[in-house]
């Protein structure tokens, strides 16, 4: 009996063990930085591995206001030609440089390259995150992206202290507009719709900044030949199906690229694991307990 026991109970853990080493990659990356008063930090956004070419881009980073103040913040000013650039960039939000930058043209992404570099100043001696979000980024096909790459690097004093590392993808800042499909590890084959999904809700549940960061982006415009021609080039919404579960349309298809080892809101449900498994260890214990009294009975 205690050697059936054993190897349930070894199964059970390796069971366990496998399912963490599975969602491990789904784990949301953090971008952490301590200062001390003063200290300047600088955090740049960067993307690779496109397939086609990006002809526009509508982000957001975000830091902590009462830790820092704005120093400069520069785009992706590969293109000065007014005819075909245009570029929107606001930093007058409390907390969040919002910038949304379009080229007729399209921007060669395949290798590694700056999306926007914010420079910052610490008011005061603390630690806090700084993130990022994407909502809008359209290729020369204007279909969405499925491959693509982001990274980042972070700066104290010129001194690195994350270099071509994950960047932390913000899902808790509300979000009233946005049908990129983002991932947690910037990677694209960790791209969840349920992120979106998630930021729509924070704004509707009564969040604040998302609509406000939209409604002023205007404010800074460093081209008046404005040309929004590719923001409405993905139609996509969410819906429930017949289960009540909130699903992803994009362009009237349903959509749903969650990873197997995340709930909708992109937590893996832990609970549930560890509940199974005791009930499986409980009810092999009880099994083994009566077979053996039978036995004993018999006899």
């Amino acid at each position: 009996m205690k050697k059936v026991l054993s190897i349930l109970i070894i199964a059970t853990l390796l069971i366990t063990c496998s399912v963490i080493g599975a969602s491990a990659v789904t784990d949301a990356a953090q971008t952490v930085v301590d200062v001390n008063k003063g200290d300047e930090v600088v955090y740049t956004l960067y993307l690779s591995d496109t397939p086609e070419k990006v002809v526009g881009c509508d982000f957001s980073v975000y830091f902590d206001e009462s830790l820092f103040k704005i120093k400069s913040v520069s785009d992706f000013t590969g293109n000065t030609d007014p005819d075909e650039w245009q570029a929107v960039i606001n930093d007058q939000l409390k907390g969040e440089v919002l910038g949304n930058w379009s080229i007729l043209r399209g921007v060669n992404f395949q290798e590694k390259r700056q999306i926007v570099s914010v420079t910052l100043e610490a008011l005061d001696k603390g630690s806090s995150h700084v993130s990022y979000y994407i909502r809008y980024m359209y290729p020369d096909s204007m279909e969405e992206f499925t491959t693509y790459k982001f990274t980042c690097d972070l700066l104290v004093n010129k001194a690195p202290v994350y270099e071509d590392a994950e960047p932390e993808l913000n899902i808790d800042k509300p979000q009233e507009h946005g049908e990129f499909i983002n991932s947690v590890t910037g990677d694209s084959k960790d791209a969840d719709v349920n992120m979106s999904v998630k930021a729509k809700q924070n704004n509707a549940s009564g969040g604040n900044n998302g609509g406000d960061a939209n409604e002023n982006a205007s404010s800074k415009t460093t081209s008046s030949n404005a040309d929004n021609s590719s923001s409405s080039a993905v139609t996509a919404e969410t819906a429930t199906d017949e289960n009540g579960e909130i699903v992803y349309l994009v362009n009237g298809a349903t959509s749903n690229n969650a990873s197997p080892s995340q709930t909708k809101n992109g937590n893996f449900p832990w609970a549930v694991v560890i509940i199974s498994a005791v009930i499986v260890i409980g009810a092999a214990c009880v099994a083994i307990y009566f077979i053996n009294k039978k036995k004993k009975s018999k006899q």
